[in-house]
């Protein structure tokens, strides 16, 4: 991972959502503000572990 996408204390993205139809699942962009870098994501579920692949994967009390 690069310096500008390591883990870090501070992270800033734009998060896009959108619902083509009812029948469509939640889709998303996410921007790197810093650098303009996009991701695109099918569902809501891929986007969630990107973040959490972003931020070092780890939850809260986890060592």
């Amino acid at each position: 991972m690069s310096p500008l996408h390591a883990s870090s204390t501070y992270q800033s993205y734009l998060v896009r959502l959108w619902r083509p139809s009812e029948e469509v699942c939640w889709r998303a962009t996410v921007r790197h503000v810093l650098t303009g870098e996009e991701w695109h994501f099918e569902d809501l579920e891929r986007l969630f572990l990107f973040l959490h692949e972003r931020t070092g994967g780890k939850e809260r009390g986890d060592s």
